[in-house]
């Protein structure tokens, strides 16, 4: 846990944990302010509008977000301070950039076929639903075209599971090619794509 003591957003003490978790030498950040560790400036000045207010009226400030490394590579962290006097405040950073990409990665595979990458069922309804609504609201036409490879199962009793897979892999990538931009491409499940 990366800790630091700030007056008036500048370091005036911190422990071993920030500085190795953000990339800086032991003694670098003592003195500095705090605007190299954040993303951009707008991040900085939302962190200080939000933050500052809360811990002025003595309550603690938690948000997760994007900061920086010092070799410029963002790190996610679970940001959190407190009052400790009226012009210091003390902040505990805790690297949660692991959790975030495991998040993201359960989010991508809810709605996401894990053998070709394309959207799944889920994703297609969700996006059917989405479409039928602006349809309702304007002029305009919608398609779907359902496809269900013939012979499928022959593939896999006669060349085994995985070559039926590469050719999953196959036919979506070829499906993909054949639509613009904005269409999806689905795989239902089995064999069945829309």
């Amino acid at each position: 846990v990366g800790m630091m003591r700030l007056r008036d957003r500048t370091v005036v003490w911190k422990n071993r944990a920030l500085a190795s978790l953000f990339g800086y030498a032991p003694d670098e950040l003592h003195g500095q302010t705090t605007r190299p560790l954040y993303l951009d400036e707008e991040s900085f000045r939302q962190v200080g509008d939000a933050a500052y207010p809360a811990i002025a009226a003595g309550r603690r400030f938690r948000q997760q977000l994007r900061m920086r490394r010092k070799d410029g590579t963002p790190v996610w962290i679970d940001l959190s301070g407190a009052s400790v006097s009226e012009r210091e405040s003390l902040w505990m950073m805790i690297d949660i950039s692991a959790l975030k990409e495991s998040e993201a990665t359960a989010q991508h595979l809810a709605v996401h076929d894990a053998l070709t990458g394309l959207p799944n069922r889920v994703r297609f309804t969700e996006r059917l639903a989405g479409a039928l609504t602006l349809l309702g609201e304007r002029v305009g036409l919608v398609a779907v075209c359902w496809v269900d490879l013939d012979g499928f199962k022959g593939v896999n009793d006669q060349h085994g599971h995985e070559a039926g897979d590469a050719v999953l892999r196959v036919v979506a990538q070829r499906l993909l090619a054949g639509v613009r931009g904005h269409d999806l491409v689905a795989r239902m499940g089995g064999d069945e794509f829309a």
